[in-house]
């Protein structure tokens, strides 16, 4: 029988000076709080005869700091304890600090310095997340794992991994500015990427990864516009790089073409079972690809990007399709969809601005939300009778498109589905739901067979 338990007591906090702290179960102070204003404060190393072992949760969060000095008492620094102190400029974490917490020193703007001791063993996801003047960082030599979004928009340009590192996460390294890491140099013994880990390192030109590696996410170098070469080895017995481009032996994904292949023209070999989430992102130089018919999924942002594909064929065996996987292909003209498809996800086509023509074949139910958005030169849709929901937004700003039937089926339409279509004129069923949807938003319609206009 379960029986309700009282709630934990909520620790005493004392105050000593600057400073309020609480006691921890092995008789040191942890720092709550900080209520100085000096600009570069000094933390003792005891408080009230208590060795000050933490700077706890959010501690000196949005303080304005340019320097802060830390005890050699300290063993822990808590999730947010410097977030957001835009002024501070340097930090050295003494010797016996063995874990620093998530976001600790995020969105630190000015800090462009940090000494990290060897005693670190671990680091929390986006602890230095935003620092965008942070350049250079030598990482700990016991140090494990990488977490999520680590450096994710800092300023890194340079970074030494580890030999200990075995995970690299999520986006960890995503995004830096001043064009992200110009080399990588991975570790042996790591086995792990995460998704997007060093998605916009735009003047990265080459990498190798490692036999230890049995895990590869989401495209880890989605967006990296000077990549031309992912190396691994013939008998690596995760992945595989065939004409350049890399592939998962696992679960037969294309995890990664790279941007700068010299190659204008993919061609994936048989066999292969999906393509992954934005594995082709940001390849400008692609012209054309051709799928075979073992490609059953392509994952979200596929394609994102690229603007010189003209034209691609999705074979039947396609009955999945992620949200965006065409987005800024600002070069497609056509597209064959396949038969066995039941939605045109979200943001499918979205700024498509030369795509002229498309048949959605029946099977689709759903149009999802963006996702004819800004096809500017979209002149004619055939959307199917299966059809029973348009989403927000679907065909918004399609300057081009005159005339458009929707299936007697369709009994949703969500907001400005077809807002800035100037040209537009729909044909419904008289007393469907589209036709109850175009009079309420005073949008231009005709009904098969009868003089019913309305113009707005």
């Amino acid at each position: 029988m379960l029986t309700d338990r009282p709630a934990a007591e909520e620790p005493q906090v004392f105050t000593s000076g600057d400073f309020q702290y609480i006691v921890l179960p092995d008789g040191t102070a942890e720092i709550t709080d900080y209520t100085g204003n000096a600009p570069a404060p000094v933390v003792p190393d005891t408080l009230d005869g208590r060795r000050v072992t933490r700077i706890g949760v959010h501690a000196f969060e949005g303080r304005s700091l340019t320097a802060v000095t830390l005890p050699d008492s300290l063993t822990a620094i808590g999730a947010g304890a410097f977030e957001g102190c835009k002024r501070l400029a340097g930090i050295t974490i003494p010797e016996g600090v063995t874990v620093i917490g998530d976001s600790a020193f995020f969105d630190c703007d000015d800090l462009t310095h940090v000494l990290l001791p060897d005693s670190v063993t671990a680091i929390g996801d986006a602890a230095f997340a935003a620092c965008s003047s942070l350049a250079a960082v030598i990482l700990p030599r016991h140090l494990t794992a990488i977490g999520d979004y680590l450096f994710y928009m800092s300023g890194l340009v340079s970074v030494t991994l580890p030999d200990d590192v075995k995970t690299i996460g999520d986006h960890a390294f995503a995004m830096c500015g001043h064009g992200g890491l110009a080399s990588l140099s991975l570790p042996d013994g790591l086995t792990a990427i995460g998704d997007d880990a060093f998605a916009g390192s735009i003047r990265l030109t080459g990498v190798t990864i490692p036999d230890s590696v049995t895990t590869v996410g989401t495209n880890p170098f989605s967006d990296c516009y000077q990549l031309a070469r992912i190396c691994v080895s013939p008998d690596h017995p995760a992945l595989a790089v065939a004409d350049g481009v890399l592939y998962s032996r696992a679960d037969g994904r294309l995890v990664c073409c790279p941007c700068a292949l010299p190659a204008g023209r993919c061609v994936i070999p048989p066999g292969i079972r999906a393509i992954g989430a934005n594995a082709f992102s940001g390849c400008r130089s692609l012209t054309a690809v051709i799928i075979p018919d073992s490609v059953t999924a392509l994952g979200d942002w596929a394609f994102q990007g690229c603007s010189r594909l003209t034209h691609i064929t999705l074979p039947d065996s396609v009955t999945a399709i992620g949200r965006g996987a065409f987005s800024g292909c600002a070069s497609l003209a056509g597209v064959t969809l396949p038969r066995g498809l039941a939605r045109i996800p979200d943001n499918m086509f979205f700024e498509c601005e030369r795509l002229a023509a498309v048949t959605i074949p029946e099977g689709v139910t759903a149009i999802g939300d963006l996702a004819f958005h800004g096809c500017s030169s979209l002149t004619g849709v055939t959307l199917p009778h299966s059809l029973t929901a348009i989403g927000g937004w679907a065909f918004r700003s399609c300057h081009s498109l005159a005339a458009l039937t929707i299936p007697a089926g369709v009994t949703v339409i969500e907001v400005d589905a077809f807002h800035d279509c100037p040209a537009l004129t729909l044909t419904v069923t008289p007393g469907s739901c589209a036709e109850d949807y175009f009079r309420r938003n005073h949008l231009k319609y005709t009904c098969p067979d009868a003089n019913d206009w309305l113009n707005d």
